[in-house]
């Protein structure tokens, strides 16, 4: 049940969000949870999921930089 909540009230903010910020958010999304499970169960990164972490992150500033100047 609370799965079905989280995942209803994240699905309705979204919806209310502008595209560019759902974008932002919804890619940021496997960033975090990375990053929470590495804090929180001990997991470690390997090269290529660091590798993924920048990109991620690098593509997260294009967009966020695009939108700002879009405006």
């Amino acid at each position: 049940m609370s799965t079905m909540l989280g995942f209803g009230v994240y699905t309705k903010a979204l919806s209310i969000l502008p595209a560019s910020v759902a974008t932002i958010i919804s890619t940021s999304e496997i960033l975090f949870a990375a990053i929470l499970a590495a804090i929180f169960l001990g997991e470690t990164l390997g090269g290529w999921q660091n590798l993924g972490a920048a990109l991620i992150v690098m593509g997260v500033v294009l967009v966020s930089l695009r939108t700002k100047e879009s405006r």
